[in-house]
């Protein structure tokens, strides 16, 4: 398996809490530290386990969103959900968007089968069928009633979900999993710039959930997983905390770009640049919305958000004590050996050394915690 690409990884913001409601169920919740508030909570059966986490939006979606894991019991059993992927593109006459590094370098709307097409290929799982997803139609329909309600302003807004089914080997257990993707995407047309320039912006988000049992239970749990989705719960005074946050930091970026351009008296660049900003910031969210107070502890969150990318995507770091190079792999295995021509043999047996049976000389990887 291929190591995840930069662009998923977010900074985390929390990280997550458990309380016991009831002797058969209870309350997963994550807490966000700055806020000091519950943020998103599910009610899962009282004996799995669950961690999760908020991770920061990107350059292309700032807005903050959860990633968790749940596990039964038997440890093969889970409910998970991946980064977001987010991408962004522009067409028309105006100044096009710049691409984000943190973005997927896409410039066009996919379906939600299409991008599972390319999860598949990701994750290194084997496609077994696509299967029906219930809550598609309705999901189209509100997309279709929420660009009904905003025609007006050239605002549209789109999307599907769609489900496959694929299997690959958790350790040594055959698995059955329903890999699940959500697309939203927005349209957002205008005239904007002294030349009243007609400009298309484009934004879409992926979201992921996997959910497997060993083979031949998935169908008998999807009840269950279903039950779990529809508990989640956002803290409305979290949110809304969030949303004051974020408008007040747009609000004073373009109060301060806005100032400098008035200072150098070029009042018909002021007036393209400030529908600029409005514009981007509608959809955008709010280009650069970090916020001051975060910023010191970003870099020691980046690590922690890389391996919650390694976690959900089943993925070990491995050192080579030779050269002292890590790299990434499955942890479905608990060994990996490389040879001189860069090949590489993965086991769970301890004592199963390649060497003398392949060919090359064969080095045992370090594991890295």
């Amino acid at each position: 398996m291929s190591s995840p690409p930069t662009y998923v990884i977010g900074a985390v913001l929390a990280w997550a809490t458990i309380s016991i409601a009831s002797a058969q169920t209870k309350s997963a919740q994550i807490i966000d530290p700055v806020y000091q508030l519950q943020a998103y909570s599910w009610t899962i059966p009282a004996d799995w386990k669950f961690d999760g986490a908020v991770l920061e939006g990107n350059g292309c979606n700032t807005t903050p969103y959860p990633v968790f894991r749940m596990t039964a019991p038997d440890g093969i059993t889970q409910l998970k959900s991946l980064p977001r992927f987010d991408w962004t593109w522009s067409t028309g006459q105006g100044p096009h968007l710049a691409q984000k590094s943190d973005c997927l370098p896409f410039s066009q709307q996919l379906t939600a089968a299409q991008f599972l097409q390319l999860m598949v290929k990701m994750l290194g799982v084997t496609f077994v069928s696509e299967v029906p997803q219930p809550a598609n139609a309705q999901y189209q329909q509100t997309l279709r009633e929420q660009s009904a309600g905003r025609a007006s302003t050239g605002f549209k807004v789109s999307g599907d979900m769609a489900r496959f089914l694929v299997r690959y080997n958790a350790g040594s257990a055959p698995v059955d999993e329903y890999l699940s993707a959500t697309i939203r995407c927005t349209e957002n047309t205008r005239r904007f710039g002294v030349n009243q320039a007609l400009m298309s912006l484009y934004s879409c988000s992926a979201t992921l959930t996997r959910g497997r049992t060993r083979q031949g239970q998935l169908e008998a749990m999807q009840n269950r997983f279903q039950a779990i989705g529809k508990s989640v719960a956002v803290n409305p005074q979290w949110n809304q905390k969030w949303q004051a946050a974020m408008m007040a930091k747009a609000q004073a970026d373009m109060r301060r770009g806005t100032e400098t351009i008035m200072a150098r008296g070029e009042a018909a660049r002021a007036l393209q640049q400030r529908e600029h900003e409005q514009f981007l910031a509608v959809m955008q969210r709010g280009t650069d919305m970090s916020m001051q107070r975060t910023n010191d502890a970003m870099n020691a969150r980046s690590r922690a958000a890389d391996d919650w990318c390694d976690y959900a995507l089943d993925l070990q770091k491995r050192r080579d004590p030779v050269t002292g190079n890590v790299t990434k792999d499955s942890n479905r295995y608990s060994y990996t050996w490389i040879n001189e021509f860069g090949e590489r043999y993965q086991t769970n047996d301890p004592n199963d050394n390649p060497s003398g049976r392949l060919k090359g000389n064969w080095t045992q990887q370090q594991n890295v915690r």
